[in-house]
């Protein structure tokens, strides 16, 4: 399909990890958000590629106060630099998501 409707002469697929990569690049800031224990860890390996990537200098990670994490990810996060920012509730992390974005977003793309 893309053949036909584009002059391509060859089309492959990114590998799933370079796609990734290039969201990382493009994002003004990434956000892992760490509500409650339920998890198998896949947000954990992301997390660590954006970080093994470059990328730890948009990357903010919140912790509802009360849900722990490893210490082995509390020492992944400060060998980083990832920003950890604690929240009671919903409101509280819109509130502190809204806050960062304007800080990170020119004016004339908020309009």
């Amino acid at each position: 399909a893309l053949k036909e409707k584009y002059p391509v002469q060859k089309f492959r697929k990114l590998p799933i990890l370079d796609k990734f990569d290039i969201l990382m690049r493009f994002a003004k800031a990434i956000f892992l958000v760490r509500d409650r224990e339920e998890t198998r860890g896949g947000e954990y390996v992301e997390l660590m590629d954006a970080m093994s990537r470059g990328h730890s200098d948009k990357i903010w990670f919140f912790k509802r106060e009360g849900v722990k994490v490893s210490d082995m990810l509390m020492e992944y996060l400060d060998k980083f630099g990832v920003k950890i920012r604690p929240y009671t509730n919903q409101q509280d992390l819109i509130e502190e998501i809204i806050r960062i974005l304007r800080y990170r977003t020119p004016s004339s793309e908020l309009s």
